[in-house]
């Protein structure tokens, strides 16, 4: 459920969550229509106004002319010869554009073009709805965005981030899209009407956001992107001032967020974002942390318990610069560029680590406390951490060795030691052996108890299994009584590029352009048009990418 910002280091880093990072965070649109320039207009965004529909259309070779026709001239030679106001002509008039005829010489094509068959073509790429060699796909198109773009490669889906019940996805060109629970306006739509329960994704148009996302963060029933011109934008639920606009309104449920201000206070740079249950935190400047929402447990880490509607122009007192910053329900935690680990917010299940049930922020600073002691068995001293990922009331970190450390909440086995033991709310963390998950961790992803890890392109996730969130077909629960190494990986159907998980469900991107997700789906967060469970009696590679574009 954790959602997180990026590492300051990264150019493009992902922000993911069970809701969005684990949960909560870690996927937006320019001027709402990305490329087409299309904008809806009403209070639902209408499916035959999706980008994915319009986008891109484009047009190389010979202009028009009103009614149609190709405005070419032919030589009695068959050489096709533009006017000369067409920009695909040599000094000598001839034509070099898209479909023009060609000699063979890589000069008798534009740039980009390649002479095939005595005409210039894209190479590998024929738009006849026939996928050849040299394709990816081919949907018979040139629209560019729709899935499949007009060069014959897949659309590529760039982070999936998860909230309670709902679903957003950052699409390549600065595009999100979101579906499932709407009641707070948390789809970005401009109505409470669920997406994906009965119709798919695809349907409404991308989220208007009034810029390109770079990023997104998904929070409890809220969301926030940042934008590729330094600001950061939220929308969903406000009831706690989670949003940062002065106010306790919900943003989406009847305009759209680009209706709204921007976030305030964040002109030293927005860095990442992370979304929590009902507060944000931003990373912002060279690594300074701000946080804002509800405050009930501390986790806006100001000494207080007092909710902020507007981001305060004032830095968290961590001890040292933020490097990586995750939001969980209720507690943050973030990652110091000394290499050290400082938690903060409610502790109820240890969540901290810090061997204690005390909250940290609510009457004193992050930096008051004592870094986090992380300091397991068989992990050699000053072996770096990599990641950390937060659930409702757990928390993982991952370690450059591909070792993985879970502690707090265990009631169904989510820290992954074979047992149902709480870890940290009365030892410290050098009792814990790694996860034996049975290979090296490269990603990590929390729910709201359950923990998903992806290896080399495989994932596997442990701990509550109600509703198919594990994905292995059935509702057993994993880790309560064995080691995630005693279980075969989630049948994909793919390669796994990312991966998120919301309080009951988890989604992974596959091969860079599908979003296959399973488990809980009563507002329809899976994204597949209906309310029906998926991971529970089915893999989820049966029921494959779901109808995003």
């Amino acid at each position: 459920m954790a959602s997180k910002t990026f590492d300051i280091h990264a150019v493009l880093p992902p922000t993911r969550g069970p809701w969005g990072s684990a949960m909560l965070a870690t996927v937006l649109v320019g001027a709402f229509a990305c490329a087409s320039g299309e904008t809806i207009d009403g209070d639902e965004a209408n499916a035959d106004d999706t980008v994915g529909d319009t986008v891109g259309d484009t047009e190389a070779g010979t202009e028009s002319t009103e009614d149609g026709t190709a405005d070419t001239e032919t030589t009695a030679g068959d050489e096709a010869t533009t006017s000369t106001e067409d920009s695909g002509t040599t000094d000598e008039g001839e034509c070099t554009s898209l479909g023009c005829a060609c000699d063979g010489s890589e000069e008798s094509c534009d740039e980009g073009l390649t002479c095939i068959d005595g005409t210039c073509q894209t190479q590998g790429c024929n738009n006849n709805g026939v996928v050849e060699d040299g394709e990816q796909c081919d949907d018979g198109n040139d629209f560019e965005g729709d899935g499949c773009n007009n060069d014959c490669t897949w659309t590529q889906v760039l982070d999936v981030a998860a909230g309670r019940s709902h679903t957003c996805a950052l699409i390549e060109g600065g595009r999100v899209r979101c579906w499932g629970l709407n009641n707070n306006g948390q789809l970005g739509y401009k109505n409470t009407e669920n997406f994906g329960d009965n119709e798919p994704p695809s349907d409404p148009a991308d989220v208007p956001l009034g810029e390109d996302a770079v990023a997104i963060s998904v929070g409890g029933s809220h969301a926030c992107a940042t934008l590729d011109n330094g600001t950061v934008r939220c929308w969903g639920q406000g009831d706690s001032g989670q949003l940062g606009l002065g106010n306790t309104n919900n943003v989406g449920d009847d305009e759209f967020p680009f209706d709204v201000i921007t976030v305030n206070n964040l002109d030293d740079g927005v860095l990442g974002m992370a979304a929590g249950g009902s507060h944000s935190c931003a990373l912002v400047g060279a690594g300074a942390v701000r946080c804002w929402g509800l405050n009930a447990s501390g986790q806006l880490g100001y000494g207080n318990t007092t909710n902020l509607t507007v981001v305060l122009n004032v830095d968290l007192t961590l001890g040292a610069l933020a490097t990586l910053l995750v939001a969980g329900e209720d507690h943050n935690c973030a990652l110091l560029d000394d290499g050290k680990v400082r938690c903060w917010g409610r502790n109820n299940r240890g969540q901290l680590g810090y061997g204690n049930t005390d909250n940290i922020g609510d009457d004193e600073s992050p930096g008051s406390v004592v870094p986090v002691p992380i300091t397991p068995q068989g992990i050699p001293d000053g072996t770096a951490i990599t990641d950390i990922a937060l659930g409702h009331s757990h928390s993982c970190v991952l370690y450059e060795t591909g070792d993985l450390l879970c502690w707090g909440d265990n009631f169904y086995g989510q820290l992954g030691q074979g047992d149902t033991e709480t870890i940290g709310d009365t030892e410290t963390l050098a009792t814990l052996f790694p996860v034996d998950v049975g290979d090296d961790v490269d990603d990590i992803a929390l729910g709201k108890q359950h923990t998903c890890a992806m290896m080399s392109g495989e994932i596997k996730c442990w701990g509550r299994n109600l509703y198919g969130q594990l994905g292995r077909g059935n509702i057993q629960h994993v880790g309560d009584d064995e080691v995630p190494a005693d279980i075969s990986p989630i049948v994909l159907g793919g390669t796994a590029t990312a991966l998120t998980a919301g309080d009951y469900h988890s989604c992974a991107i596959v091969d860079g352009h599908e979003v296959v997700c399973w488990g809980f789906n009563d507002y329809g967060q899976l994204g597949y048009g209906d309310t029906e469970l998926r991971g529970d009696d089915e893999l989820p590679a049966e029921s494959g990418g779901i109808p995003l574009l």
